[in-house]
């Protein structure tokens, strides 16, 4: 699949000029795009998320390139996922490894990434006061700010372990941040999985972390006769209700399971698991998705061979869009812009669309 360059002409050929203290935008023009005719379109899942929230959106990140700055909030999933990782190589099983030996660890490896400073003493050390570690200088300036951020983020990684310990099944992890470029429809697709676990009956657990605000939050109410997991996630891929105006939202777990699939190292995914890392809130695994099987309950749902196969299809087509787009302003809803980190440069008229 080649990527037209000649259809993204025939957006608004202007020059974007912002200031902003939560992101930085470099001057780019259309015409200038670095992009080459010849360059082949590769999408994941956060490129679909961004196009099917709004192909102007899609037109900022991906074609022009304009960069956002890590605001607290992205920060703080940065940390966390950091945290996490090495939690995991360090501790792959949690099988005879006492909830309290896990928390003393976790908090150890939550000093440590947050100043920069190896934390080798026998007790687990208080946060530290003043600056983070360089690798987190983008942070807010203040103090209150900065322990504001560091308490949501240690809330969040105990509230974790708790819902880690009473997860059933429980496997090993085996996979931590993986990377994988594959072929789907003949689209290239890019991605990295935050973790994969390897369960007791030989399948394996694909697992992604949500540090921020989502779609399929906890908070999120059930239709009628489906699961929150079914309502809010099968359905950002697969037209479930068969309604004539559905507008698809997310790729992420379809793409993560096939891309899983077509690994010949790795055993068949069984699951799917969305951990929300809440802070203020419970964290807990949102849904599950059960690969290959009929039917749903409670907070899991399952997903079957025809299902993957009509999510498929939906992707192609969405890719065929980008293709041919012309970007232009679309929104899903107007949540969508009040969220967007490029409203500020959007000629989107003020009266909506």
């Amino acid at each position: 699949m080649s990527f037209d360059v000649g259809a993204h002409s025939r957006a608004p050929a202007q020059t974007l000029v912002a200031v902003s203290s939560r992101f930085v935008l470099r001057v780019r023009t259309l015409e200038t795009d670095a992009l080459s005719p010849h360059e082949p379109l590769i999408l994941s899942h956060s490129r679909l998320r961004d196009y099917l929230s709004c192909p102007r959106r899609y037109l900022y990140a991906h074609v022009l390139k304009l960069e956002m700055g890590s605001g607290p909030s992205l920060l703080k999933g940065s940390l966390l996922h950091e945290v996490l990782r090495q939690f995991h190589d360090t501790r792959p099983s949690l099988d005879d490894f006492p909830k309290e030996d896990a928390r003393i660890l976790m908090d150890r490896i939550l000093h440590e990434k947050w100043t920069g400073v190896p934390a080798g003493s026998e007790d687990p050390p208080g946060m530290p006061e003043g600056r983070p570690s360089t690798a987190y200088q983008d942070l807010p300036p203040t103090a209150l700010e900065r322990e504001s951020l560091i308490r949501s983020a240690t809330r969040a990684l105990q509230s974790y372990l708790d819902a880690e310990y009473e997860r059933t099944p429980r496997g090993r992890a085996i996979c931590l941040e993986k990377k994988f470029r594959t072929r789907i429809e003949g689209i290239q697709i890019s991605g990295r999985i935050d973790r994969i676990d390897l369960l007791p009956d030989g399948g394996i657990q694909i697992i992604d972390y949500k540090s921020g605000r989502a779609s399929f939050s906890v908070s999120a109410k059930p239709r009628r006769g489906r699961s929150r997991a079914e309502t809010v996630i099968k359905e950002g891929f697969i037209n479930i209700a068969r309604k004539e105006n559905h507008d698809l939202s997310d790729f992420q777990s379809i793409i993560y399971v096939l891309a899983c699939r077509q690994d010949p190292e790795l055993p068949p995914p069984k699951l799917f698991t969305y951990y929300y890392l809440g802070g203020d809130k419970e964290s807990r695994d949102v849904a599950h998705l059960d690969i290959g099987l009929p039917g749903h309950d409670g907070g899991k749902f399952h997903i079957t061979e025809s299902e993957l196969e009509e999510s498929v299809q939906n992707l192609v087509q969405v890719a065929r869009e980008i293709e041919a787009s012309s970007f232009s302003i679309e929104p899903r809803s107007d949540w969508e812009c009040n969220f967007c980190p490029y409203e500020i440069i959007c000629d989107r008229p003020d009266e909506g669309i």
